[in-house]
């Protein structure tokens, strides 16, 4: 369970990603595999599953509270902290994408998605935003199930942060607030939630399959192309503004990641 909790952490911090902390604590591949085949073995699955989905709920629910707190007081000094974060994770997973496939990674491909990804990044952020006029229409539920998908996206496939584009959409408080009260949220807006739930159930669907097929087939491939995409999100957390304490906050990010990548996976 308490591996599911830092997980679950993981899914709601801006630049951190459920999967890589999946990765980094040894179950990741075991994750995938158990919901591949759940139904070959459910006994077994569902006792390695269940406490670990357990964790993760909480671990979400309580770094979602927190997280209100920081951003509402340190708006400026969070941004910087996560874009030091994300940067701190890339040499693992350079590292991971070389550890189990013969061909090393392609840089190429890795600098075609990073640029693809800034250039998606630039035009989406401030242009979008899924949370104004939700409402019980066709086009809210629409909404409220892509967005479900977005955010089942990054706990599946390591090293992208959902939570970066649930910023790049304008939806990352309001998922936050989600999180820190799913049961009142649910209670309130049941039927938003029912688009939400199915947003997740379909994407996790296609994830999991589709990261079982790419990560058998074309593991270093498949982290060119995340690490790529990691890269190009960057732009989603910049504050658009510079400051010391921001800085050093960037720097102390690059560290916590980097040494929870490399030395905590040894």
């Amino acid at each position: 369970m308490l591996k599911g909790i830092l997980i679950g952490i993981g899914m709601i911090l801006p630049g951190v990603s459920g999967g890589v902390i999946a990765v980094i604590l040894g179950v990741y591949d075991k994750i995938i595999y158990s919901l591949s085949n759940f139904f070959s073995d459910y006994k077994k699955n569902a006792r390695f599953l269940i406490p670990l989905f357990i964790g993760m709920g909480i671990g979400a629910i309580i770094s979602a509270k927190i997280l209100i707190y920081i951003f509402n007081k340190y708006f400026i000094e969070s941004c910087y902290l996560f874009i030091g974060l994300i940067t701190g994770s890339i040499p693992f997973l350079i590292k991971e994408g070389k550890e189990k496939d013969k061909n090393k990674i392609n840089y190429f491909l890795l600098t075609f998605t990073f640029i693809l990804s800034f250039i998606v990044t630039v035009f989406f952020k401030n242009n979008l935003n899924f949370s104004q006029e939700l409402s019980n229409n066709f086009e809210s539920f629409f909404k409220l199930f892509i967005t479900g998908v977005i955010f089942i996206s990054g706990k599946i496939i390591p090293g992208l942060s959902s939570s970066c584009m649930l910023m790049m959409i304008g939806m990352y408080s309001y998922y936050i607030n989600i999180m820190s009260n799913p049961l009142t949220y649910t209670l309130n807006n049941p039927i938003q939630m029912i688009f939400i739930i199915l947003g997740i159930i379909v994407g996790a669907v296609i994830f999991i399959k589709l990261m079982n097929y790419l990560l058998n087939k074309y593991y270093s491939t498949t982290y060119s192309l995340i690490i790529g995409f990691v890269l190009g999100s960057l732009i989603v957390m910049y504050p658009n503004t510079i400051n010391i304490t921001g800085i050093l906050t960037l720097f102390i990010g690059i560290l916590v990641s980097y040494y929870f990548s490399t030395y905590l996976r040894k």
